[in-house]
C-alpha cells in the first residue's frame, strides 16, 4: 500500500492514503459538557512530524468514535483535503483532513513509537492575543506550574447545571504568571495531587495546548476545555530546555543570596562557611 505524507496531499485529488498518529481528539458539543456531538476534531501527525487538523461530521463521528483514540496510529483513506479553517485552528497548516461517510479507518497497532508524541506552537505570555472576536487559533504555552487549585463549581451561561473548574498557574522564565482555568472533564483528568507531589521535589514544567485567551477586568487568562491537553515533564526538547533554564535561574538566585550574606557579615568564619556553600 502506497502511503502519502501530509506534505503531499492537496485538494485536487481524493485518492490519498495516509498513516497518522492521533495526537489529540475531542468532541465539540456546542460549548456544553453534555449534548449531541456537533463535530469531532483531531490533531494528526505523520511519521515525519508534519501535522494537520482533522474534522469528522456528526454521523461519521458516531461511526468512528469508538475506534479512533489518542496515541494510536491509523491508516485513513477516502477523505477530503480541504482548505484549513479561518478560525479556531489547533495547528497551522494550509489544509485539513475532512472525514466523510465514505472514509475508511484501519488501526495499525505497534507503530506508535515511530511517531512524535505531540505537536504545538508556543506563544509567550506577553504575546497572547487580544481575546476579542473569534480567535484564529488555539494557544499553546509553556511554564513552571506554581499553583494548582481544588475543584470549584461555577455556573456558566451556556449550561443549566454547574461546571467543574480548576485553576492552574504557570510562571515563565521572566517571572510572569498566567492562569489557565480548566473546565468540565479536563478538571478531573488533570491529576492535581500527583502534580503537587512532584512540585514538592522539583520544578514541574508543563506545556498546555488547545487553550483560548480570555480577559476579565484587563487581566488575560487562558481557558482550557474540550480541546485542551497538557504535557507535564515529558522528555521533549522545549520542556528540557525550559527546565535547564529554570535550574540556572534557581542556582543564580542561590548565589546572589549567599553573596548578600557574605557582604552583610564581617565574621571571617561565617564568610568561610558561606564560601564553602558556593563551591
Amino acid at each position: 500500500m502506497l502511503i502519502n505524507l501530509l506534505s503531499e496531499i492537496h485538494k485536487d485529488s481524493r485518492q490519498w492514503t495516509i498513516c497518522l498518529l492521533v495526537s489529540r481528539m475531542w468532541h465539540y458539543r456546542g460549548g456544553t459538557d453534555e449534548g449531541p456531538i456537533k463535530h469531532t476534531d483531531m490533531v494528526l501527525i505523520d511519521e515525519q512530524g508534519s501535522h494537520m487538523y482533522g474534522q469528522l461530521p456528526p454521523a461519521t463521528s458516531e461511526r468512528l468514535k469508538d475506534m479512533l483514540q489518542e496515541g494510536k496510529v491509523f491508516v485513513i483513506r477516502k477523505f477530503l483535503c480541504n482548505p484549513s479553517k479561518t478560525n479556531f485552528r489547533p495547528v497551522e497548516s494550509p489544509s485539513m483532513v475532512k472525514f466523510t461517510k465514505f472514509t475508511i479507518v484501519e488501526e495499525r497497532p505497534g507503530l506508535e513509537d515511530g511517531y512524535p508524541l505531540c505537536t504545538y506552537s508556543l506563544t509567550s505570555f506577553a504575546d497572547i492575543p487580544d481575546p476579542s472576536g473569534p480567535p484564529t487559533r488555539f494557544i499553546d504555552v509553556i511554564g513552571k506550574i506554581s499553583h494548582v487549585s481544588d475543584l470549584v463549581v461555577v455556573q456558566s451561561m451556556y449550561q443549566t447545571a454547574g461546571s467543574n473548574t480548576r485553576t492552574v498557574k504557570l510562571t515563565d522564565l521572566l517571572g510572569a504568571e498566567l492562569r489557565i482555568i480548566l473546565w468540565g472533564d479536563r478538571t478531573v483528568e488533570f491529576d492535581a495531587d500527583a502534580v503537587r507531589a512532584m512540585g514538592d521535589k522539583e520544578p514541574v514544567i508543563a506545556i498546555f495546548v488547545g487553550t483560548l485567551p480570555k480577559s476579565h477586568h484587563g487581566v488575560t487568562w487562558l481557558s482550557g476545555s474540550s480541546a485542551c491537553r497538557w504535557y507535564i515533564d515529558e522528555d521533549i526538547p522545549d520542556v528540557n530546555s525550559f527546565r535547564a533554564s529554570v535550574g540556572g535561574l534557581l542556582r543564580a538566585n542561590d548565589l546572589k543570596s549567599l553573596l548578600s550574606m557574605m557582604a552583610a557579615n564581617t565574621n571571617a568564619q561565617v564568610q568561610h562557611a558561606t564560601l564553602l556553600k558556593l563551591i
